[in-house]
């Protein structure tokens, strides 16, 4: 697998899973990161905490590393340019011209619409002798990163061998989230194959406040969340809210692609009912990210049914 980028750029929003993976993927000591962030304004919260808690894991797992943070307006046109041509000029200032062409990577994933469309416009027809640019997209649904540029071919690379070559964890995942394990409860694994938790807390490293998951796996670089319902005999909106808390939790520990197991004691109609209603009130994804069980089915089970787990050593 290729790696080893000169300089590797990637855009942070929301979720910093896709950067992760990405930088993992193409970088080394020797590489130089620049996380460009979201400036904050009056309607929007910046998006530098994010990328500090992303610069510390990614400082573990690539000790030595170059990490630098570039604020950047989310949605001013004029501004997201400026912010592109000084990137770029800091770039080919640094690199000089050595004898042969700078590897550059941008990521979009994590960008805003206007800012990974701007960046990547520029970036993609960015024809400099000292530059060779390579643009990057991470696709969470598809499990893979694309690569182009206008010298090599598309190419792609499954997001699950990064995953193993970095042996990453559970919490690797929650702390570039904000969020670290604070429970004594130890990280096990499944079928010799999925990291797994039981009854683990995190703290937030933003406001201190605790959250508690049931049980929590990770395949392929996504966290899977166990949540037992607290409800017994309840009607369907009790169950509605609580899906709705426990969506606020996934998406916070494990990003927007984090997947759900709901066990309750609904029966069959009221969990149809309970998809329709938290897909078409929140937008939220639930025939790809949320399983439900019932009180005789156990999460390890659905687990291994549903992501077809064999078994191990």
């Amino acid at each position: 697998m290729e790696c080893n980028a000169d300089y590797l750029i990637s855009l942070i929003g929301t979720n910093p899973l896709p950067a992760f993976i990405t930088i993992l993927k193409n970088a080394d000591k020797n590489t130089k990161i620049k996380l460009v962030y979201t400036k904050p304004t009056r309607n929007n919260i910046s998006s530098k905490k994010i990328a500090e808690n992303l610069s510390k894991v990614v400082v573990e797992k690539i000790p030595k590393i170059s990490v630098e943070f570039v604020e950047c307006d989310k949605s001013n046109t004029k501004k997201i340019q400026k912010c592109i041509k000084d990137v770029i000029d800091s770039i080919k200032k640094d690199a000089g011209y050595g004898g042969y062409a700078r590897k550059v990577i941008l990521d979009y994933s994590s960008g805003t619409k206007v800012m990974s469309a701007l960046f990547t416009e520029r970036f993609a027809n960015l024809k400099e002798d000292i530059l060779a640019v390579t643009i990057s997209y991470v696709d969470d649904d598809d499990k893979q990163i694309f690569e182009y540029s206008y010298k090599d071919k598309d190419k792609k690379f499954p997001i699950k061998e990064i995953v193993n070559r970095f042996d990453l964890s559970v919490e690797d995942i929650t702390r570039i989230h904000g969020y670290s394990r604070s429970s004594k409860s130890q990280e096990e694994i499944l079928n010799g194959k999925v990291k797994y938790i039981k009854n683990p807390e995190f703290i937030s490293s933003k406001n201190g406040l605790p959250i508690n998951v049931d049980e929590v796996y990770i395949l392929d670089g996504r966290l899977i969340m166990c949540f037992k319902s607290k409800y017994e005999n309840k009607n369907k909106s009790e169950y509605k809210m609580e899906l709705f808390k426990i969506k606020d939790i996934s998406d916070k520990l494990g990003g927007s692609k984090s997947e759900i197991i709901y066990q309750s004691d609904c029966n069959g109609e009221t969990v149809m009912r309970l998809k329709k209603d938290i897909k078409s009130d929140y937008e939220y994804e639930m025939d790809e990210r949320a399983s439900f069980i019932n009180l005789n089915e156990s999460f390890v089970e659905k687990i291994i049914e549903k992501f077809k787990i064999e078994g191990g050593n």
